[in-house]
């Protein structure tokens, strides 16, 4: 799915600010060229945001996860072009959950965890999504289970954390149907003029409005990010 026009694209590539890499394939390329270096830690305050312990992966360990995620992805029905809605807090878990929707060419349409049923029931009018992203507890509240509602009869719940009525539990240690997952994502054939996100403003009319983004429009924001503050390899 793209919404660029093509003669942007080929105007955006030729100046050299596009390319032809998207988000998984940063992370494959972090694997092979320093698989033990740190790639995600989580805050060391977790617990009290959500549950499970902080997590500390290096780039191997973190493809690991993502893989064994994304074949959960895969045995529940998810495939490319699907919109899930992802509402998930600041950890380890959001971030890898990105790029095992990635690995399936899913669309990711991340929301605040702030969003009740009001802007969750908006949000899934507006995407239609195949799925919706929990954690079952945040600060102690039964999260997922006071927002499903609002996904009733739209679509499943895929839910981190603690069992959850009417939810199918997710974790990032099941790998699954690995055979199957491992050839349907050998068989896609993707653009990084792709979408990637439909993310959400705040909305000047009291209801968010979705922003939808490719993969090269989040390459030259992260490159010029990175340019700016002058990161290495090493930071």
């Amino acid at each position: 799915m793209k919404t660029t026009p093509q003669t942007l694209i080929d105007q955006y590539r030729a100046n050299g600010w596009w390319g032809d890499e998207k988000l998984c394939d940063w992370l494959d390329l972090a694997v092979s060229t320093r698989p033990r270096q740190w790639a995600l830690i989580d805050q060391p305050e977790r617990a009290i945001i959500a549950e499970g312990s902080p997590q500390r992966l290096t780039f191997e360990d973190l493809a690991e996860k993502v893989s064994a995620l994304s074949c959960q992805f895969y045995a529940a029905g998810l495939r490319t072009n699907d919109i899930v809605i992802v509402h998930l807090p600041n950890i380890a878990e959001l971030a890898i959950t990105y790029f095992a929707l990635d690995r399936l060419g899913v669309i990711v349409s991340p929301v605040p965890v702030q969003y009740d049923l009001f802007e969750l029931k908006h949000v899934a009018g507006e995407v239609n999504p195949a799925a919706y992203i929990s954690t079952s507890h945040l600060k102690g509240e039964a999260f997922a289970e006071t927002r499903m509602p609002a996904l009733e009869g739209v679509c499943p719940t895929l839910c981190f954390g603690q069992s959850v009525r009417n939810a199918t539990s997710i974790n990032l240690d099941d790998r699954g149907d690995h055979a199957n997952w491992r050839a349907y994502t050998a068989s896609l054939d993707r653009s990084a003029d792709d979408i990637l996100t439909i993310c959400w403003t705040s909305g000047t009319t009291g209801q968010p409005k979705g922003v939808p983004r490719s993969h090269n429009h989040w390459r030259i924001s992260a490159l010029a990010t990175s340019s700016a503050a002058n990161f290495t390899a090493e930071d």
